[in-house]
């Protein structure tokens, strides 16, 4: 979203969401946040939602 690194999950060879790419990073340790855009673009409203693997 900002140009900064990221990790990205595309799925464009998944049957199941193949429109749907994720960008995530890491925001503390084992916490992560991450914005979903929908066909694969950015200029459609994405969303966004966190990750918690602070076990």
């Amino acid at each position: 979203m900002d140009g900064q690194p990221a990790l990205v999950f595309d799925y464009a060879r998944s049957r199941a969401w193949p429109t749907v790419r994720d960008e995530v990073r890491e925001v503390a340790p084992g916490l992560y946040l991450g914005i979903m855009y929908k066909n694969g673009a950015e200029t459609n409203p994405p969303m966004f939602f966190a990750l918690d693997a602070r076990r």
